[in-house]
């Protein structure tokens, strides 16, 4: 299962290092038989793939009825950075790196 979510967004965020801008996106975890924490984000009509990311395993106790996101904190000056995702009923879920570590680099 592809684990496709649709979301729309404000406001630009930061997913390692590429910044969405405000709309709507589609993200889904990379159909791999040997590695399920490789998530893809694509435009709304899943046309134009933006950012293909090796994430980070994450775990919750309680799973969600819906999708959920959670952000590091904001900077001054910069866009919201995604911090997890997970799939609504899944208590596994993907974590992403700072993108902020990214400008250090």
């Amino acid at each position: 299962m592809n684990k496709k979510t649709e979301i729309t967004i404000d406001q630009p965020i930061a997913v390692e290092g590429t910044i969405l801008s405000p709309g709507s996106h589609v993200m889904r975890v990379l159909d791999s038989p040997g590695d399920r924490t490789i998530v893809q984000i694509f435009d709304a009509e899943t046309n134009h793939l933006i950012i293909t990311i090796f994430a980070i395993p994450a775990y919750r106790v309680t799973p969600a009825d819906e999708s959920t996101f959670e952000f590091y904190e904001a900077r001054d000056g910069q866009p919201t950075a995604l911090h997890t995702w997970f799939y609504p009923g899944d208590t596994n879920g993907f974590a992403f790196r700072d993108s902020r570590s990214f400008a250090a680099e």
